[in-house]
């Protein structure tokens, strides 16, 4: 649960910082829009609203975020959340790994440290889409990431089938102002302003930092 609410629950914001950056670098997006385009992107992808109202002539959550600001590209975070599953999975098969995905173990074994030393060793000498399929990566693909939560997706399915876990429509899950928000939300009993949880994952990040290398060296 920890692993998943830190890998599962960044991939949306991690999707929307540079989905709000091409917007604005399209013109979809106009300056007056800033922060209503910022809202709107984070409701629609993560499900979240501000704790309160907010106004695109006083506000700019997005600058919050230093990348934006500092225009650095964001996607790079998306992928590598994506990527390092694929990775995972692969060093788990050359381990010889045949159990559920999330319980494999690949220490000492040297078949998958030669895997990992084929993705280490070319540095910046070949592009990423090349070390990519010298370890039988063709493209990218959720499946390994769906492969390792499947038994948490499936105890959640059985544990909250009595229960109502669907988001309230955006048109009704608005900010409320400051200091006038209720408990609950009169229609469904949900807490009518949700907030944003953060937690430490317990899965090892080397594949994280690896990819997230390759593409400072590639970018």
């Amino acid at each position: 649960m920890q692993t998943a609410l830190t890998k599962i629950g960044f991939l949306p914001f991690g999707y929307v910082t540079d989905l709000w950056r091409w917007k604005v670098f399209s013109g979809d997006t106009k300056p007056e829009q800033y922060q209503s385009s910022w809202t709107a992107l984070r409701n629609e992808y993560q499900g979240i609203v501000p704790p309160v109202a907010r106004d695109d002539a006083v506000n700019f959550d997005a600058a919050a975020k230093f990348h934006i600001p500092n225009n650095t590209p964001y996607i790079r975070y998306f992928i590598s959340h994506v990527l390092q599953f694929q990775f995972y999975e692969k060093m788990c098969d050359a381990a010889g790994h045949k159990d559920e995905l999330y319980k494999c173990s690949f220490a000492d074994s040297k078949p998958a440290g030669e895997l990992l030393k084929t993705i280490l060793t070319p540095g910046n000498s070949k592009d990423a889409a090349t070390i990519l399929k010298e370890v039988g990566i063709e493209k990218m693909s959720a499946d390994a990431l769906k492969k390792y939560f499947e038994p948490l997706l499936t105890y959640l399915d059985t544990a909250n089938k009595d229960y109502d876990t669907t988001f309230p429509s955006s048109s009704k899950w608005m900010p409320c102002a400051a200091g006038e928000c209720p408990a609950k939300n009169d229609e469904s009993g949900s807490t009518t302003v949700p907030g944003e949880t953060t937690t430490s994952g317990t899965m090892p990040t080397i594949f994280s930092s690896i990819i997230l290398a390759l593409f400072a060296l590639l970018w």
